[in-house]
């Protein structure tokens, strides 16, 4: 099978891209076939059989297949597979040229080349897009585009204001379904605690950024740390549940319950404000990503940390005004940056 698959052009270019010197392989393979493997007589009308290494192959690279969710194996997944048998000649001769299943994976998953001249797998290849292929060699390269470098270029992706945009206005709208929960207490009249968002009351929370500026600072700049946690943790948590239930509605309707437990056990007063939150929280990670679900985060806590009030003549209107000002402007970057550098009604209507 590596032997079929080294004189392949696909499975050349994989070989090469692994860091697998290619011609050497083949002689190696080669001089191992002709003197260890018996032939078929010339018209012998006897089958090939399959031997039991073959089957076990097989079955690791549909096995691979599906852990990838994919719906077709190619040459990738069988040599993916092939490095599961160590105990074979093929998975024997690879490893004496210092190549392993990771290095295998890294290429084909992802274009990161253990050779520096080596391009990409597939029709698009890693790392490329508006700003050319990436060099196979740089794993951050290969992996994402450099935000910053865009950013110092005046390039960033639309995308991302889109995220920015998304995912702070999705913070806004769980802050005012938490809100929802005082009138709610006492349309119910179970007499619970407003919930905003943890164990301890608000009052706590907006007490301490009215006692000292410095406090409410302090929950600005660690804020966005908290916040790609948060975001991690329910990505890595979907990521979880994937895996056990094989299914990615499946895990997506046990995250969405695993979080609206979460808030009820933490104090949300009702069943809907946590089914809420927990909605808008899965839908922002499932739908947009980690950038709009760590806003989503960052927005909501920042804005229930802070004395919020528009009467100017209140004694703590500064800091209410400097933080609602900042998300105002955030978000007005965040939605010229959307815009992609293209006009805000559209070339048409600004000729008319």
């Amino acid at each position: 099978v590596l032997l079929a698959i080294a004189h392949d052009a696909g499975g050349r270019k994989i070989l090469s891209g692994s860091g697998v010197d290619v011609d050497a392989l083949i002689k190696s393979l080669t001089l191992y076939v002709e003197g260890q493997i018996d032939r078929v007589a010339d018209g012998s009308r006897r089958a090939p059989q399959q031997t039991l290494g073959f089957k076990r192959l097989l079955q690791s690279a549909v096995l691979h297949v599906q852990s990838a969710g994919k719906s077709e194996a190619d040459i990738g997944d069988v040599l993916a597979a092939l490095m599961q048998q160590p105990k074979s000649f093929a998975a024997e001769t690879l490893a004496a040229q210092g190549i392993t299943r990771l290095d295998i994976l890294n290429y084909i998953s992802h274009g990161v080349s253990k050779r520096p001249d080596a391009t990409a797998p597939g029709p698009a290849g890693a790392g490329e897009g508006e700003d050319g292929p990436a060099s196979a060699s740089d794993p951050l390269d290969a992996y994402a585009p450099s935000l910053t470098e865009r950013a110092q270029k005046g390039s960033l992706d639309p995308l991302v204001g889109r995220d920015v945009l998304l995912g702070g206005l999705a913070g806004v709208s769980i802050v005012l379904a938490l809100f929802l929960s005082v009138p709610m207490s006492t349309w119910f009249g179970d007499g619970s605690t407003p919930y905003l968002g943890a164990p301890d009351t608000t009052g706590a929370r907006v007490l301490s950024s009215l006692s000292a500026p410095g406090h409410l600072a302090y929950f600005f700049f660690r804020g966005p740390s908290f916040a790609v946690v948060y975001a991690l943790v329910l990505a890595f948590m979907l990521y979880l549940l994937h895996i056990v239930v094989r299914g990615l509605w499946t895990a997506r309707v046990l995250l969405f319950l695993a979080v609206v437990l979460f808030f009820l056990g933490v104090g949300a007063p009702t069943v809907l404000i946590a089914a809420i939150v927990a909605g808008i929280s899965t839908t922002v990670l499932v739908r947009l990503g980690l950038l709009s679900t760590a806003m989503v985060y960052f927005v909501w806590q920042m804005l229930i940390r802070t004395p919020l009030t528009l009467d100017g003549s209140a004694w703590y209107a500064g800091r209410s005004f400097a933080v609602l000002g900042f998300f105002a402007l955030m978000f007005i970057a965040a939605f010229y940056t959307s815009l992609g550098g293209k006009p805000l009604f559209g070339k048409a209507l600004l000729e008319d």
